[in-house]
């Protein structure tokens, strides 16, 4: 309902409400004498910037009237606050960021679980193919061959609890497993890993 000087309105608009690092910024959005280029022929154009009274806000020119070669002559400045909507943007990238480093923390685990099984499972299968080698090579050393034949038997039994534990691990991320706690032989379970990486 005001008639007045707009170049010193924007002023003191910009010196009295506008955040000291969107200043600049807001200086050339306002500037009325490049105005009518930069808004060509779109309907409207906005810019967000920091209020020193009311937090994130978007203040845009929409055009009302053209004049016969199609350029704006008469627009309209509004100010929209953006404070809220701004914050839920803030909260999702840093949800975003959260999941992205937990998905990098993951693959990292798993690379390194993967990297930790690799050797694990080599060790029974250089013990299979090792014995099964010797065996082969001692045919007719019934001795021989029975005490390979034993060895591969519990190198085979390790793989395969191995596997199991794999498999286990995958249950246990799906909540499927129970953990059930036995007594063990300890010196049978050294006897056969000593079995298996004595050769």
């Amino acid at each position: 309902g005001k008639t007045g000087d707009i170049v010193h309105a924007f002023e003191l608009f910009t010196d009295n409400l506008i955040d000291e690092h969107c200043r600049e910024s807001f200086q050339d959005f306002v500037n009325i004498d490049t105005l009518a280029e930069r808004i060509g022929t779109r309907q409207n154009i906005s810019l967000e910037y920091l209020s020193l009274k009311q937090g994130w806000c978007r203040a845009g020119f929409i055009v009302v009237n053209r004049n016969e070669s199609g350029i704006p002559v008469q627009v309209e400045f509004v100010v929209e606050n953006i404070s809220a909507e701004r914050k839920k943007e803030l909260e999702a990238r840093d949800a975003l960021e959260e999941a992205y480093a937990a998905a990098n923390k993951a693959n990292a685990s798993k690379s390194a679980f993967l990297n930790n099984m690799s050797h694990d499972i080599r060790t029974p299968m250089n013990a299979i193919v090792g014995f099964s080698s010797i065996a082969a090579e001692h045919i007719d050393n019934k001795e021989r061959v029975l005490d390979c034949i034993s060895k591969i038997t519990a190198s085979s039994k390790h793989l395969l609890s191995i596997i199991n534990e794999v498999l286990d691990m995958s249950r246990i991320e799906s909540g499927k497993i129970h953990i059930e706690e036995q007594e063990t032989n300890l010196p049978a379970i050294m006897h056969d890993f000593m079995s298996m990486i004595q050769e």
